[in-house]
């Protein structure tokens, strides 16, 4: 569980019908911009969502600033802080978040402290895209703007040659933001794939969440060319663990959606193996 105080939260009441959102912030001594991150989470024109804050046992005054803006939103309801007392990173901090506090079929927006959503039409784009999609759709990702200068950012939509092959992790491009997701989808990862001797990853959250989901999205996913999201770093120089990342087991591809009681690998009512060993590739 979230080690952490939850100060506000409710019984999130939400139109019936459509597809409904999780927005899951998190933060870490960005007391110069969460209000603006908050904001745009907080506008989107959209009814059926919710948002987790989580900070990250800040030593500024970032968890501060994030209840003020509650207090005085309209939207105050709709909204969960958890306050870590000890710091988690984001990895761990998101998976951990998911199991907490979403349903199955709710799509998770991952959003850091430090960024924004682009626009107050983000979840009308979101919800058009899970609703329409054809193959359904379980994963989402792309396209940014970068904070500083506005240039476009740098994603791409992956080969038809790359997705037949479940090929993500080795080929240069790689899922980032706006990067969401099929709660039930999440919940399939295995947490030990996401550490490193015992702990959870401190860096390069977005490959440790992402690879393993689109490679069992596959063809259920898509990439959105709209721009989503407004990001303060969109480097993405790898580094020692994202090359571990890299060269992990990939997972198989899942070709249906599974019955609700079979979101487990190892349960033994699916028909299939949805999960395989670098052996078998």
């Amino acid at each position: 569980m979230l080690i952490g105080i939850c100060i506000l939260s409710c019984g999130f009441s939400f139109t019936r019908g459509g597809q409904r959102f999780a927005i899951i912030i998190h933060a870490y001594n960005n007391a110069d911009c969460i209000e603006r991150c908050l904001s745009s989470a907080l506008g989107q024109d959209f009814n059926n969502y919710y948002i987790v804050v989580i900070d990250d046992a800040s030593t500024d005054h970032t968890a501060q600033i994030i209840k003020r803006h509650i207090e005085h939103s309209h939207k105050r309801r709709q909204i969960t802080l958890v306050e870590n007392t000890t710091r988690k990173f984001a990895c761990q901090n998101f998976l951990q978040a998911i199991e907490q506090y979403t349903r199955d079929e709710d799509v998770v927006v991952l959003l850091e402290g430090n960024n924004a959503l682009a626009e107050d039409q983000v979840l009308h784009t979101l919800d058009s895209a899970y609703r329409k999609g054809s193959p359904d759709v379980w994963l989402t990702f792309g396209q940014f703007s970068d904070k500083i200068d506005g240039d476009r950012g740098w994603c791409q939509p992956y080969s038809d040659a790359v997705v037949k092959a479940g090929a993500f992790r080795v080929v240069e491009e790689s899922p980032f933001h706006l990067m969401t997701f099929k709660s039930w989808l999440a919940r399939r990862i295995d947490h030990k794939d996401c550490m490193l001797k015992g702990k959870y990853f401190q860096t390069s959250y977005d490959l440790a969440l992402m690879y393993p989901l689109i490679e069992m999205a596959g063809k259920h996913h898509k990439f959105i060319n709209r721009i989503t999201c407004v990001v303060e770093n969109n480097t993405r120089e790898q580094s020692d663990l994202d090359k571990i990342i890299r060269g992990q087991n990939r997972y198989a591809p899942l070709y249906h959606h599974p019955h609700q009681y079979c979101l487990r690998k190892d349960c033994g009512l699916c028909e299939e193996n949805l999960y395989q060993n670098a052996s078998a590739w």
